[in-house]
């Protein structure tokens, strides 16, 4: 981008026309006016182009340095220098923050304490080594302590001491820390930072560790220590955390990686790893960064490892196909954290990748097949990506037929038959990922199976449909020659009955209801296997071809058992079924419910319908628009309530959960302040409005009553009140504050907590705005310039800056 820069002269206030030529005389061009005063200068930028050529760069001259008594000579040329009073000032330190409210009570307690003390008895006699931890063989040493039955170190010196104020000696040294906890407890901690190890929360590993107390060793009260107190404790030899990978399709140049439980030296280790393929040694080699980063299962284990505690090898040469792979780690795998070696091996075994072949072809239900389920192709390595499925064939093509693959695995989904046998083709160019094919197209067949018997589960409550020639209740069968049906009497007024065996009829032990047995027969399903059949249930002598309620129970025959895995998709099917030609819905709100009845034959509303709740004592009739509405009870002791109309011999019922509630009148606020962010000492604008919202009646929005107020505080991100205030509600229920922000506000979002005086009674008497409280400064940034045009630079010519 360039710039263009005109510089103008003003003179004595009259404007002055830029001219590209100079003036060379002692006029309007100096720095003076001709009456004396000082020559006003402006400046003014416009778009400016690139010149054609470059401008030649200034030379720089060189110079020689000043030596230093030289220098002296100049500053000495300098008058003294005299300060004034005021320029030297304190340090002007921020304003600071308030800090956060703490909870509970502070309780002044004096100092120093009152009244008599008791010392404590101090203890005499010899001194002894009460217990010392670890001991013996430990899986993880965090740390070493010892604790005495006599304070060893005055109370002034708890804390960090040096090693040679220590009365114990590690065997072998090594670099870390003492630390007296109390007076009488010593503990040791490894610092594995000053023996240039990764940083660790433990001793070294695989290492015996002896400690000794020596005799003599001295208490601060004068007790000593008659024989010397000596202990072991040994960590573990490196463990094998993981080997991976092991499994039946491993390459021929496999890269292992192998994760251990405490650091080692891969060289050191690689001696003690044997591995054979089919009987025979492989010899092994450490596997290089490079080839690590190439492997993305290698670097993902090895990025997650602990640093030094991980390695990677492979065969030096191409281990046999198809063979048994055995690897073992020991014994003798050394660690790099202590001499001890592994005593036992460990072991893996896995095997190279065999010829390309189909292991295994299955479905998802597993055996038997049943209809609908997906083919599975088992092959014996994983597929390469690049495989071309469109050459995969089944016969017969199921309907929605699609072919996919995932890892060592074809997957064919579609619309299966039952009883069907599928021949599954699969092309001899199927590659895996070693590059091997088939060779030749395999066949492989797969039987689906009967579907699986099972009974549809009828909702709750079922209208019967009214448009049908007879009362028939339908339910959906697969594969069930015989179902037994039971028809009992149903009276709405002891429909909680109903449902508290609804409920409990899957419990052990639950026993069907002593209800009015209206019929009891057996239904066989007529229809197709293993497809859903509808079996139409007649009721119309239960019902007598009039309006009214029947509960069908229908079982499969023979009954199946609660143990059997089929029982829940044959389970009994239970439901209250209705007989009407009456349609109701209702809404209901916090005191009443309106209902309306239809006819369900024709949609039509109808009128003189009798409607009420099982658990109310309102009822309503119904008018010309088929409304009625109720009046809601408080409260219900009812399983399931419901709603019951009636219009002569036709009842129906909904079940419903409707019962009345308390509302309030409630107050919208509106609120906005002038700028969302402010510096701590800023002021801050804040307006809002309030209105009263009736929920009851006819409801509306209102002003609140001219003598509200509004009571404000506003407290900042860590909850301490910053001010707070009142301020009163104008004619048309808004308010308007200022509010300066203290200059010890916490930085962070801030809290304007608002609530109304005398709101009586009505929700959301309160509400809360919030606003940023922020430092902040000008964004800084760097332009670099350089000068198109070439210097002496005069005011009235124009100079070009590209930046």
């Amino acid at each position: 981008m360039a710039i263009g820069l005109l510089a103008a002269a003003c003179n004595s206030g009259s404007e002055s026309t830029p001219s590209s030529t100079t003036d060379g005389g002692g006029g309007g061009g100096g720095l003076v006016t001709p009456a004396g005063n000082p020559r006003l200068f402006g400046v003014r930028l416009s778009e400016g182009s690139r010149l054609t050529a470059a401008p030649s760069p200034l030379d720089v001259v060189a110079g020689d340095p000043i030596d230093l008594g030289r220098i002296d000579e100049i500053l000495a040329r300098l008058p003294d220098w005299t300060g004034g009073e005021g320029d030297q000032q304190s340090f002007n330190w921020p304003t600071e923050s308030v800090p956060p409210p703490r909870t509970g009570e502070t309780v002044d307690v004096p100092f120093p304490q009152q009244g008599p003390t008791n010392t404590p008895d101090v203890p005499t006699g010899p001194l002894h080594v009460l217990r010392h931890q670890p001991d013996g063989d430990v899986p993880v040493a965090p740390y070493l302590s010892i604790t005495f039955d006599q304070p060893m170190v005055p109370v002034g010196t708890v804390g960090q001491v040096n090693a040679s104020d220590v009365p114990v000696t590690i065997t072998p040294q090594i670099s870390g820390t003492w630390q007296w906890i109390g007076t009488r407890t010593l503990r040791f901690d490894y610092a594995p930072e000053a023996a240039g190890d990764p940083v660790v929360d433990r001793l070294p590993m695989a290492t015996t560790y002896t400690v000794t107390v020596p005799d003599g060793t001295t208490s601060a009260t004068g007790g000593v220590l008659a024989d010397e107190v000596s202990f072991t404790f040994t960590t573990p030899p490196p463990g094998v955390q993981t080997l991976s990978p092991v499994h039946e399709s491993l390459a021929l140049d496999q890269l292992w990686v192998l994760v251990f439980d405490q650091r080692i030296d891969p060289a050191a280790v690689l001696p003690t790893i044997h591995v054979t393929a089919g009987g025979d040694d492989v010899p092994l080699r450490l596997a290089t960064a490079a080839e690590v980063a190439a492997d993305d299962s290698a670097r993902n284990i090895s990025e997650q490892a602990a640093e030094g505690r991980w390695m990677a090898v492979r065969p030096a040469a191409p281990m046999p196909a198809d063979a048994a792979v055995r690897i073992v780690v020991g014994p003798g795998t050394p660690s790099a954290e202590g001499p001890a070696t592994t005593t036992e091996p460990y072991s893996a075994t896995g095997r190279t990748y065999p010829p390309l072949r189909v292991r295994d072809v299955g479905c998802d239900s597993g055996n038997p097949c049943r209809p609908g389920d997906g083919i599975t192709v088992v092959f014996t390595n994983e597929l390469a990506g690049s495989n071309d499925l469109s050459g995969v064939r089944v016969s017969p093509a199921p309907a929605g037929l699609r072919v996919t693959q995932q890892w060592g695995t074809v997957r064919i989904t579609g619309v299966t038959a039952a009883r069907t046998e599928y021949t599954v083709t699969l092309p001899a160019g199927l590659t895996d990922v070693f590059g091997q094919t088939l060779g030749e197209a395999v066949t492989r067949t797969i039987t689906i199976g009967e579907a699986a018997p099972s009974i549809q589960q009828l909702d709750m409550v079922t209208t019967l449909d009214p448009f049908a020639d007879s009362q028939q209740l339908g339910i959906l069968t697969v594969n069930h020659d015989e179902l037994r049906v039971r028809v009992f009497d149903a009276d709405p007024e002891h429909f909680d009955e109903y449902v508290n065996y609804w409920y409990a009829r899957d419990s052990v032990g639950a026993a069907v209801p002593d209800w009015t047995v209206l019929s009891d027969a057996t239904v066989r399903p007529s229809g197709d296997a293993d497809v859903p059949v509808l079996n139409a249930i007649d009721l119309s002598d239960a019902l007598d071809g009039k309006p009214g309620h029947v509960i069908v129970l229908v079982e499969p025959v023979p009954a199946i058992s609660p143990n059997s895995p089929d029982y829940w998709t044959n389970r009994p099917s239970l439901t209250w079924a209705q007989s009407t030609s009456l349609g109701v819905d209702a809404l209901s709100d916090a005191t009443n419910a309106t209902v309306w009845a239809t006819d369900l034959r024709t949609g039509a509303p109808v009128d003189g319908v009798t409607v009420r709740l099982s658990t109310g004592l309102d009822t309503t009739t119904t008018d010309g628009d088929g409304l009625g509405r109720l009046t809601l009870p408080r409260s219900s002791n009812a399983d399931q309530p419901i709603l019951l109309a009636t219009k002569g011999d036709d009842t129906a019922i909904l079940p419903t959960w409707m019962t009345g509630y308390d509302v309030r009148d409630q107050l919208r606020w509106y609120v906005f302040d002038d700028r969302q962010v402010y510096r701590p000492g800023e002021e801050m604008r804040v307006k809002g409005w309030v209105r009263r919202l009736e929920v009851t009646g006819d409801g509306g929005l209102h002003a609140p009553s001219a003598a509200s107020t509004v009571r404000w505080t506003l407290t900042d991100a860590y909850g301490v009140e910053l001010a707070n205030g009142t301020a009163p509600l104008g004619p048309l229920g808004g308010f308007d504050l200022a509010i300066d922000v203290p200059e010890t506000a916490n930085l962070g979002q801030a809290s304007l907590n608002f609530e109304l005086t005398s709101a009586g009674g009505v929700d959301n008497a309160s509400m809360w705005h919030s606003v940023d409280i922020q430092e902040y400064r000008r964004p800084e940034f760097e332009v670099t310039a350089r000068p198109e045009s070439q210097g002496p630079y005069l005011s009235t010519s124009p100079a070009t800056v590209a930046a």
